[in-house]
């Protein structure tokens, strides 16, 4: 029994980046009424981003028939790689919006994943003409969360997977007060609604869609960040973490945090059991 407790508890982390990303699906479908299917392949494109820039300050560029890359520090540091992220991040979650998804907001939602599938296969080609298509799940570089390890129930637990748990439910928790409590979660439910009555009100729609995509993208990020030191980064497989990230947010309903965070959690914990 001991042993299943502890293949569970060291699943939390890979649940927890699940149930990243599944906030993330939450955010854009709420905002847009998008499935995004390139959800987690362009969360692998910032990380492998976030780690070449923490290398040796280049900026690998996501667009394809520009230069490459840029150099922009020659000795980058933790903090301003994670700076990095989350303005290259956000670049790109405006970017999506503004020039995938906003003008097929009025289309059927088929052609919106078939649009979303299409970026899919964009950020999976520009990951591997950019980094390569060499596997880096053995590479362990520049770790953010403490590498120690505690004891819990007879079995040892990496402390970065109970914070990682712990981010994920942070993070379902915050996202649940700011749509419930707040006028940017207003806006965002009258955006979703209609787009023509949140005008009627005096609400901006496309700015609440934005910043939805956003936050949307920085968890993306982030969320691939994090786990490499656990799983590993690897530049093709990792966009698939999009199908369970798909599965917990259907769970939610495609609009709860809470559940969508649970089931991330969850479906972790119970892979980490059956695999082992």
């Amino acid at each position: 029994m001991s042993r299943y407790v502890a293949e569970a508890l060291a699943g939390l982390g890979g649940g927890a980046v699940v149930a990243l990303l599944g906030l993330g699906l939450v955010l854009t479908h709420r905002a847009s009424g998008v499935i995004n299917l390139a959800h987690a392949s362009v969360g692998a494109y910032l990380a492998l981003a976030y780690y070449r820039f923490r290398d040796d300050g280049t900026l690998v560029l996501p667009i394809l028939g520009l230069p490459s890359k840029v150099h922009l520090l020659p000795t980058p540091t933790q903090a301003t790689a994670f700076v990095l992220l989350v303005v290259l991040a956000a670049v790109v979650g405006v970017a999506l919006h503004l020039l995938v998804f906003r003008p097929l907001r009025a289309a059927p939602p088929l052609a919106r994943m078939v649009g979303s599938l299409g970026l899919f296969l964009y950020t999976q080609e520009l990951v591997r003409l950019r980094f390569g298509g060499r596997s880096a799940a053995t590479t362990r570089r520049f770790p953010v969360l403490p590498q120690s390890s505690v004891r819990i129930l007879g079995s040892q637990v990496g402390v970065d997977r109970l914070w990682l748990a712990g981010g994920g439910v942070a993070v379902a928790a915050i996202l649940t007060l700011v749509a419930t409590r707040t006028r940017f979660g207003l806006l965002t439910r009258a955006a979703a609604a209609s787009d023509e009555g949140a005008l009627l009100m005096g609400l901006r729609p496309d700015r609440a869609a934005a910043a939805n995509w956003v936050l949307a993208t920085v968890l993306g990020g982030l969320a691939v960040v994090l786990v490499e030191p656990i799983a590993g980064l690897d530049p093709t497989s990792t966009g698939l973490l999009i199908v369970p990230a798909l599965a917990a947010s259907l769970l939610g309903g495609l609009s709860s945090y809470w559940l969508t965070a649970a089931a991330g959690l969850a479906i972790g914990a119970v892979q980490a059991v059956v695999l082992g």
